[in-house]
């Protein structure tokens, strides 16, 4: 009896089914990556098994050939945990050997990619660093910062070509600012004033910020909050210039209405994505749903993100200007953090939480460095947050006293929220009467 080398299978994934014609006779752990690959498969390989109708496990080491797949078959691909089978060892030393490699987590060609997109953006981060803090010549700097532009580059495309990866959103985040800095640095070294260095350095970011949603894909949204801040801080200049208020003045009134407005960006996300083309009684497309589901969810975190950044950014022009102008941001921060309890996603509490402790870390940083006399306030705010914020994480997810939680939230927010407006306004007031 002869055998084919090939075999013709369907793979099937949740989301994907793929025709495909395998080697008969190759182990299956050196084809499977490309496989799950070509199905979009997310989880790591090694950690992966292919199940055939029948329910029966194949074994990686061994081929299709012998173990009972023939053509036309239909496999699975699944998770190992979920068709483990029962297995007995009479050795302590195979046991061992057989447990640690289901237990532990192996090095696989997956972990290897992810190493080799890590490496490359932590060093291009620590360049951007480097670049902000020292005093190196303008030409220097130059040469350094495009150097870092064409190794994130490099980073990006050959990750995207491997796949869906997070390294084009990382390469957008990186490289706005690593543009900004470079085209500024050139320019003057070219012997542009500072006025023009900015213009076109800015141009030569915001051209990057635009190119980083086309290079990430389904990810678009998650990549453009440094060009949202950079056309923020933009839009606070040209007001600066032609009007004559101060640039953080405008950041502070951009906060305020930005705040206000965003409760309305998570329904607005949902009718640009999820309802949209819907008709009655035509069916739900699966798929297309879970597409538009995502998408929405990186929009609001996309929403979040520009405002922890652009809250990070006017820290340092706020705090020296005094308890009011702090007290806006307080106000904001406070805002946020309470529309945390209309959420359900986990990654959107989780970054909405890192981000107001960053926040309050960068102000604290800066209190200390500009308003020494504040200290034993912050102190003793800082106390009461540590006692209250855990009680409240706590007790609000699982229903204590539910009305009377839901109650004393939706008031602290509607007060805060309508107080938000008073804050600025007193505050550009007394900025106001104070320079008259």
């Amino acid at each position: 009896m002869t055998h084919s080398s090939l075999l013709r299978v369907q793979v099937a994934a949740p989301r994907r089914r793929l025709d495909v014609s395998l080697p008969a006779e190759v182990a299956l752990w050196e084809i499977l990556p490309e496989v799950l690959r070509g199905l979009g498969w997310s989880h790591d390989p090694s950690r992966t098994v292919l199940v055939t109708a029948g329910g029966k496990r194949l074994d990686p080491e061994r081929g299709l050939l012998g173990q009972d797949v023939a053509d036309g078959d239909v496999l699975t691909a699944a998770h190992h945990e979920e068709h483990r089978p029962a297995v007995l060892h009479d050795d302590l030393v195979e046991a061992v050997h057989e447990r640690s490699r289901e237990v532990l987590a192996s090095w696989g060609p997956g972990s290897a990619e992810r190493a080799g997109t890590l490496v490359p953006l932590t060093l291009v981060g620590l360049v951007l660093v480097v670049l902000l803090v020292s005093r190196l010549p303008a030409g220097t700097s130059a040469a350094v910062g495009a150097g870092a532009l064409l190794v994130l580059a490099v980073t990006v495309l050959m990750t995207r070509a491997a796949g869906p990866s997070w390294a084009p959103v990382a390469g957008g985040w990186l490289g706005v600012p690593i543009t900004m800095v470079t085209g500024w640095h050139a320019s003057v070294a070219g012997g542009l004033g500072a006025t023009e260095a900015t213009v076109a350095s800015g141009a030569a970011a915001a051209a990057v910020g635009l190119v980083a949603p086309v290079m990430a894909s389904s990810r678009w949204p998650l990549s453009t909050p440094p060009l949202v801040v950079m056309a923020v801080w933009g839009l606070a200049e040209a007001v600066s210039t032609t009007v004559g208020p101060p640039r953080w003045e405008v950041l502070l009134v951009v906060l305020a209405l930005g705040c206000l407005v965003a409760t309305a960006v998570p329904s607005f996300a949902v009718g640009a994505t999820v309802t949209r083309g819907q008709a009655e009684g035509s069916g739900v497309d699966v798929a297309r749903l879970d597409a538009d589901i995502f998408l929405a969810h990186r929009l609001v975190l996309s929403l979040q993100w520009s405002g922890t950044v652009l809250l990070l950014t006017v820290v340092p022009f706020v705090v020296p200007h005094g308890m009011a102008a702090t007290a806006v941001l307080l106000v904001v921060l406070l805002v946020r953090l309470l529309r945390l309890r209309h959420q359900r996603s986990s990654t959107v509490v989780a970054t909405g939480l890192v981000g107001a402790g960053v926040t309050v870390t960068w102000l604290v940083l800066h209190v200390v460095l500009h308003q020494p006399a504040w200290l034993p306030g912050v102190l003793g705010v800082l106390l009461a947050g540590a006692l209250l914020i855990p009680l409240v994480v706590v007790a609000v997810p699982r229903g204590a006293s539910g009305a009377w939680w839901g109650w004393l939230g939706d008031t602290a927010e509607t007060v805060l929220v309508v107080s938000l407006p008073l804050t600025v306004t007193v505050t550009l007031a007394g900025e106001r009467w104070f320079t008259w």
